[in-house]
C-alpha cells in the first residue's frame, strides 16, 4: 500500500497497575508501513474496553501530537497519564489513534489500547486526643482516637488492647470497630 500505519504498545506495558505514581507512561512505537514519507496525527481517546470505567478524572498527554516518518522507518512517542489526587478503585481505559494526514483517501491508520487499574487502598490515619499520659493507680483517662479512611474503598478498622496486661490496663469505650 502506498499509505500505511501501525501502532504498538508492547504486550507486556499495555496494561499497568497504578502504584502510587502521580504520573504513569506508555512508549508507542509508530511505524511507517506505507511506501512514502507520511506525516501521522495522533490522537488519545477514552476507550470502551470490556470492564472499563470512564477515565474522565485523568489528564493524558502526548509527547507528540504528530510524527513525520519516512518509508519502513519508525518513531517512538510517549503517552503520560497524570493520576489525580485519590483515584477510585478501577480499570480505566485509553486508545491511541494514529492517521496518516497526507493520506487522500483518509483510509490509513491504526489504533492501540492501554489501561491503568488501580487497586483497592484500605488506608486510614489515627488522630489521639493526647499523644502521652500519665494515669496513677486506681485513676481512669480517656483517650480519643479517630480514625480517617484515607483510602479509595469502604473497610472496616478495629481497636482493642493488646498484650498481658490489656484488659487490666485498657478498654475500648464505644465502637471497638
Amino acid at each position: 500500500a502506498l499509505f500505511g500505519v501501525d501502532l504498538t504498545i508492547a504486550e507486556n506495558q499495555r496494561s499497568k497497575d497504578w502504584e502510587g505514581e502521580d504520573e504513569l507512561s506508555w512508549l508507542v512505537t509508530i511505524e511507517n508501513t506505507g511506501r512514502t514519507n507520511q506525516t501521522i496525527a495522533l490522537t488519545v481517546s477514552d476507550g470502551d474496553g470490556p470492564n472499563c470505567m470512564p477515565p474522565s478524572d485523568f489528564t493524558v498527554r502526548l509527547s507528540d501530537e504528530s510524527v513525520n516518518i519516512d518509508e519502513e522507518e519508525s518513531e517512538t512517542v510517549t503517552v503520560t497519564v497524570e493520576i489525580p489526587e485519590g483515584p477510585s478503585a478501577d480499570k480505566y481505559c485509553w486508545e491511541i489513534e494514529g492517521s496518516v494526514t497526507n493520506d487522500p483517501q483518509q483510509e490509513a491508520k491504526d489504533t492501540e489500547d492501554f489501561d491503568l487499574t488501580v487497586p483497592e487502598l484500605k488506608k486510614c490515619t489515627v488522630a489521639l486526643s493526647k499523644s502521652s499520659v500519665s494515669v496513677n493507680p486506681g485513676d481512669d483517662t480517656v483517650v480519643t482516637a479517630t480514625y480517617s479512611n484515607t483510602g479509595n474503598v469502604g473497610w472496616t478498622v478495629h481497636a482493642m488492647g493488646t498484650g498481658p496486661k490489656a484488659s487490666q490496663w485498657v478498654s475500648v469505650d464505644g465502637a471497638s470497630s
